[in-house]
């Protein structure tokens, strides 16, 4: 091996010591002080953690509770409008498996509380098999009309001497408003108008004439133009049999609107309240006078 290239491997050695310096020591073990021991960390086992359930929204301030002793917390609207004299109620059921509040939402915008009260029964809560969520509906005409009862009896003890006894409306939609006419019938002069929308009870002379005796004195049916369940031929036959009885009886038409409410509802719903609620302050025809408007149609046939 060449002499000169082992020197200057020895000497590039001792240089790259020099650079490293002396070994490194603790200062504080040099100054007599035991340095603690490393703590531990222990990790936790992955555990999978819920996502957080979607907030409800907020309430609106118009729309408020009402405790029923014997069923579910109603819900209802004030009138607009505070009046000296007791203002009847729009009593609004909704259809199958719908929010507990549904119907007064809707009558809400549509401005049904510009007339005096409204009350939603909620019914029962059962779970809707094609989506798999809780949601309400009516078991039964008996049920609903206690509920009902029971409902109005709490709103005249919240609010003393501003809801009227009776003469009331009885709104439904869907299967609302497939029970309407039995409630109506069952509820024995507590309701004097009825509004069905998109729903259409069969029912013939039997009825019609026990819906006048308890004075019911007009009725108004709402179906749209693309309704899937023949609402308007249905609702055309039922007010035929209403008329032989004196109760007045109307078909709206909701435009652009199969099985629900149109999106510009508010005024068709004002124009029907109007109606029904200028029936309602009629009196009824007497008894003799309508026995002989019968017989003479039987004379004619």
């Amino acid at each position: 091996a060449d002499p000169g290239w082992v020197a200057a491997l020895v000497l590039c050695v001792a240089l790259a010591g020099c650079a490293e310096g002396p070994p490194a020591t603790d200062k504080r073990a040099s100054e007599g002080v035991t340095p603690a021991p490393r703590a531990r960390v222990r990790v936790a086992p992955h555990r999978r953690v819920a996502a957080p359930r979607p907030r409800r929204p907020a309430t609106p301030t118009w729309l408020r509770s009402l405790p029923v002793p014997g069923f579910p917390r109603a819900t209802y609207v004030a009138p607009k409008a505070r009046s000296p004299q007791p203002q009847p109620v729009l009593v609004a059921l909704h259809g199958a498996f719908q929010p507990r509040d549904a119907a007064c939402r809707q009558w809400h915008r549509a401005g049904a509380h510009g007339v005096g009260w409204l009350y939603c029964p909620p019914g029962v809560q059962r779970r809707d098999d094609a989506t798999g969520q809780r949601q309400w509906t009516y078991s039964s005409v008996s049920r609903a009309l206690r509920e009902i009862r029971a409902g109005l009896r709490a709103l005249r003890k919240r609010y003393p001497g501003r809801v009227a006894e009776s003469g009331h409306t009885l709104v439904g939609f869907s299967l609302g408003a497939l029970i309407a006419p039995e409630l109506a019938e069952e509820a024995r002069g507590l309701f004097t108008s009825l509004v069905m929308v998109e729903g259409v009870r069969k029912f013939k002379r039997r009825r019609a004439r026990r819906l006048a005796r308890f004075g019911v004195r007009r009725v108004a049916y709402l179906c749209g133009d693309r309704s899937r369940i023949h609402c308007p031929d249905l609702a055309r036959r039922r007010i035929w049999y209403l008329g032989r009885y004196d109760v007045e009886a109307r078909l709206f038409t909701m435009r652009a609107t199969g099985h629900g409410y149109p999106a510009d509802f508010a005024p068709l719903a004002t124009e029907v309240l109007t109606w029904v609620r200028a029936g309602s302050a009629q009196r009824p025809r007497s008894r003799r006078r309508r026995g002989r408007r019968r017989r003479r149609d039987r004379r004619r046939r």
